[in-house]
């Protein structure tokens, strides 16, 4: 009877972590964004449940940008190198810690991309036009746009 309870609960457990593996949130690393869109995303996305939003890429898996190509790619291929442990040989920093080039170099149009880590495959875009760039007007875009991306799961 024991054994029988003990499989049981055990069971029981596995079943209960499966659920929740399944429903944790996906971790996304936001790029920096033309006006401090950026800011506003990473407010509505860790508010929403559906993300969590990392400020390591390391512990990302998914990568919300406003471009894609070959400034994307870089900005990948830079994040994909942890940065070097402070003293070792290929330390060339010193004391300060370089983070991935990872700065706007143009203007928002509107795209966004939410971009699978490891593959690089885009698994969600949209467009939403940012005709003001005040803080009211890019809230409600980013809460717009948020609304959206949870809607996909």
């Amino acid at each position: 009877m024991y054994d029988e309870a003990m499989k049981l609960l055990f069971a029981t457990a596995a079943l209960a972590l499966s659920a929740f593996a399944q429903t944790a949130p996906a971790t996304v690393f936001v790029l920096p964004m033309p006006g401090g869109l950026d800011q506003f995303l990473a407010v509505h996305l860790s508010g929403s449940g559906t993300y969590r939003v990392v400020t390591d890429p390391q512990q990302a898996t998914l990568i919300l940008t406003d471009r894609i190509g070959d400034n994307l790619e870089q900005t990948l291929k830079e994040m994909a190198t942890p940065p070097p442990i402070k003293g070792s040989k290929e330390d060339t920093t010193a004391d300060t810690f370089t983070k991935p080039r990872m700065q706007p170099l143009t203007h928002n149009r509107g795209t966004l991309f939410l971009v699978d880590r490891a593959s690089h495959q885009v698994l969600w875009s949209t467009f939403e036009e940012q005709k003001m760039t005040d803080p009211k007007s890019l809230n409600s875009t980013a809460k717009r746009i948020v609304d959206r991306m949870a809607a996909r799961k």
